[in-house]
């Protein structure tokens, strides 16, 4: 996000914007205007998937329980609706001089199909059907584990291919 709003809406070289951390006091206003546009941006994608995530948590629960075989469709329309943000996201890296603003689309489809919360409420269900009783605890506490060490390694990952030499040379990074 950082990169398409300094290179596309403050037509910045492309040089000082791979390094904007490390650009001079002359790009300090740049710097905290990319930074607050960034943030707006991921605001607006966190309101979007927030709130139809939280309508659909207290729907889901009750089908689930009333209809338990159509865990597995839910959960098949969760990781196309995944797919195809990922498609959408690999478009707007391939067409980098589309705005950034445009990525709220991508995370549109995985809004109003609640990936996150019917892949999370789909797998603990699973986990609880399938699972005796004594074991549950255990069971649970791996999906936690395996949930939350996700994101840092991800994270962690994501960084170091970022920061690495790009692999095609139309790209800027890594994305």
């Amino acid at each position: 996000m950082q990169d398409k709003y300094c290179i596309n809406k403050y037509s910045i070289n492309e040089s000082v914007c791979l390094n904007l951390e490390n650009a001079g006091p002359e790009y300090d206003t740049v710097r905290n205007d990319v930074l607050k546009d960034a943030s707006t941006l991921k605001n607006h994608v966190s309101l979007m998937t927030t709130i139809p995530a939280i309508i659909l948590s207290l729907i889901l629960g009750y089908w689930m329980d009333k209809y338990p075989g159509h865990l597995r469709y839910l959960s098949s329309v969760a990781s196309l609706a995944i797919v195809c943000q990922n498609i959408m996201i690999i478009h707007q890296c391939l067409h980098f001089e589309m705005g950034a603003d445009t990525l709220l689309w991508a995370n549109l489809v995985t809004a109003f199909t609640g990936s996150g919360i019917i892949i999370a409420l789909g797998t603990f269900t699973y986990a609880t059907r399938k699972t005796p009783a004594k074991f549950r605890a255990v069971r649970f506490t791996i999906i936690e584990l395996c949930l939350f060490a996700t994101m840092p390694t991800a994270s962690l990952l994501a960084g170091g291919k970022l920061e690495s030499k790009p692999w095609f040379s139309s790209q800027l990074r890594n994305y």
